[in-house]
């Protein structure tokens, strides 16, 4: 914008330039804008960084998930059980297989006869399983596993659990419920 010089009433010489409130208003204005570019920009990499977590997560679930069920289906059968952990054999092979969860530690880890203690999870906020009858209720449409408490009994496992993390000090984002049903394949 150019100014040039205007004459007044009383003859002299008048710049013309911005008013206070003009000032004041383009300074509000510009605060507003930088501020709208500033939130935008935080929850945009706010975003991005949780979708990459999530992802990282459910990776390490679907990872843990495939080991788990091989380690199951390879199984004879069921020893013992807790709230807090599983322990298969492998009759055939002389081997044993415990999936343990510590909740203080947030783990999920399995430990192999002959081998140190591996943490296959971390974050995990809950986990739960189930145990079902090795005789199936089959209809034309479904088959239907019966609950058991009975070790010897026991063909089928529901597994199930939750992770998350923290972000930037607190859980902005949670895993859905992972959950499997696998089925003991060399079941004598």
């Amino acid at each position: 914008m150019k100014l040039y010089p205007s004459h007044g009433r009383h003859g002299g010489c008048v710049r013309q330039g911005f008013t206070l409130i003009e000032v004041m208003i383009t300074t509000f204005a510009a605060a507003m804008l930088l501020g709208a570019v500033v939130a935008l920009t935080v929850f945009t990499s706010r975003n991005f960084y949780m979708v990459g977590n999530y992802a990282d997560m459910d990776s390490k679930s679907r990872a843990t998930i495939d080991l788990m069920a091989k380690d199951i289906r390879n199984s004879t059968g069921l020893m013992a059980t807790n709230a807090n952990y599983l322990l298969f054999t492998n009759s055939s092979a002389g081997t044993y297989t415990k999936m343990t969860y510590d909740p203080n530690a947030r783990t999920v880890s399995i430990t192999k006869t002959g081998q140190p203690q591996t943490v296959y999870l971390t974050g995990c906020d809950r986990w739960a399983y189930s145990l079902y009858n090795r005789a199936p209720n089959i209809t034309s449409t479904n088959i239907t596993f019966y609950a058991t408490s009975d070790l010897n009994q026991v063909k089928l496992v529901n597994l199930s659990w939750t992770c998350s993390r923290n972000v930037i000090g607190s859980k902005l984002n949670t895993e859905i419920v992972l959950t499997a049903q696998v089925v003991l394949r060399n079941k004598q």
